[in-house]
């Protein structure tokens, strides 16, 4: 057996990074730990099986290291509660998505959630700030608000009602953090239950429950802006009796001026059944099972869950989030998912 203590000291010299001005500036080595290994205070010779490991805890020491050098300084410093960014767009789009500090409407910083990656169909890709992250398929997460927990017995089993006992309109306010903002995008997720009209028959102002379904707004009452509504038929295919109560694709009807093109419209019930069911197996605004896809693709090139919205003016507005109904507890649009960003 020899006796020999194994150590491992790698001196790497990161290669001069190429410069069509003729940086020739050459980086400072970089030391490695000792690797040692050893067994009852006697140094073997390691086996191919130890040479292996130390070989991959030295590769991975390397790539940890290239990486943390690589990131550029803004990204490391808006890590920092210290050294704040202004947004989540502010940062260089190399940085990785992730939580970030950034300053507040008042000075202050405040940590949020950056995607960096997200491409949306705003033709902006990355910087994105989350304002809303709601999933009821994570059994942690709960209603937020006044929006009230519903559960069932079979999937989805957690989903969040308005908790109205009529018609109107039962809202969660969104924090921007006083983050000035011109685009938004995101998607909401929910189920048709019982007998939904989508924007008829009744017509409504931006600030009454206009839609069943979800409305998407900025500002205060009186004084709110369109966003996006997530509208909820009551059945897939044209019915002489309930024209008016459908999408605006299937009845021929159309939405309230305010909303425009800026919405999608589906419905879970196959029909033509009058049903005050929960439509579970085909949920609203995902992108599929759309009987009329131009009801759930308008005015968005990539078509439902997401949606995008560039406004007319900047703001830092709060996001509302309102689910609504026109008549009674027989129809509501429970949700599932709510995913906001701006920009």
């Amino acid at each position: 057996m020899f006796l020999a203590l194994i150590a491992i000291l790698t001196l790497v010299t990161l290669p001069t990074p190429s410069s069509s001005q003729g940086d020739n500036t050459t980086l400072p080595l970089i030391r490695f730990p000792s690797k040692v290994i050893s067994s009852n205070q006697q140094a073997l010779c390691p086996s191919n099986g130890q040479r292996q490991m130390l070989r991959g805890e030295i590769v991975q020491d390397i790539q940890n290291l290239i990486q943390n050098t690589t990131i550029p300084a803004l990204c490391r410093a808006a890590q920092s509660q210290a050294s704040p960014a202004a947004s989540c767009s502010a940062l260089p789009t190399s940085c990785s998505s992730g939580y970030y500090w950034v300053r507040s409407r008042n000075g202050t910083a405040v940590q949020v959630y950056c995607d960096m990656d997200r491409v949306c169909g705003c033709n902006s890709t990355g910087g994105w700030t989350r304002v809303a992250n709601l999933n009821m398929s994570d059994p942690s997460q709960q209603c937020p608000g006044e929006w009230m927990l519903q559960t069932y017995s079979s999937e989805p089993r957690r989903l969040c009602i308005s908790g109205s006992s009529g018609a109107g309109c039962v809202s969660v306010a969104y924090n921007t953090y006083g983050i000035s903002y011109s685009h938004v995008c995101g998607r909401v997720i929910g189920y048709q239950h019982g007998y939904t009209d989508a924007f008829g028959p009744l017509t409504h102002n931006i600030d009454s429950f206009y839609v069943d379904g979800v409305s998407i707004t900025h500002g205060p009452p009186g004084g709110r802006q369109h966003i996006w509504t997530f509208a909820s038929g009551l059945v897939e295919v044209r019915h002489s009796v309930w024209t008016n109560f459908s999408c605006p694709c299937v009845s021929g009807t159309v939405a309230p001026s305010f909303v425009g093109n800026d919405y999608f419209c589906e419905s879970g019930n196959p029909g033509p059944n009058d049903s005050g069911e929960l439509f579970a197996s085909d949920p609203l605004w995902d992108g599929q099972g759309c009987a009329t896809p131009t009801c759930c693709e308008l005015s968005f090139p990539l078509g439902a869950p997401w949606f995008c919205k560039q406004l007319p003016l900047a703001t830092t507005d709060d996001i509302e989030v309102r689910i609504c109904r026109d008549e009674f507890t027989a129809e509501d649009t429970p949700l599932e998912l709510v995913e906001l960003y701006i920009r």
